[in-house]
């Protein structure tokens, strides 16, 4: 099963300099029928966040874009 979430939010500033938030968020969770070799689990769960920032300055001469990334896996 995976359930994904995306979400978007923009901010603009005057002096025609622009920053643009947006990112993704993913939970994903996978089950299995039959038990894994000593020390494996039945299921595996992850948890992803992914956050993007977007700064374009100038009149669109030049930018920005920071995205980090990190992921849990249980």
């Amino acid at each position: 099963m995976l359930l994904a979430s995306t979400f978007l939010v923009g901010l603009f500033t005057p002096a025609s300099n622009a920053i643009e938030l947006s990112g993704q968020i993913n939970i994903e969770h996978r089950q299995f029928f039959e038990k894994g070799l000593q020390g494996q689990n039945k299921q595996q769960s992850s948890l992803v966040v992914q956050p993007e920032m977007y700064w374009q300055l100038d009149e669109g001469e030049a930018s920005f874009t920071l995205t980090p990334f990190y992921r849990y896996d249980s």
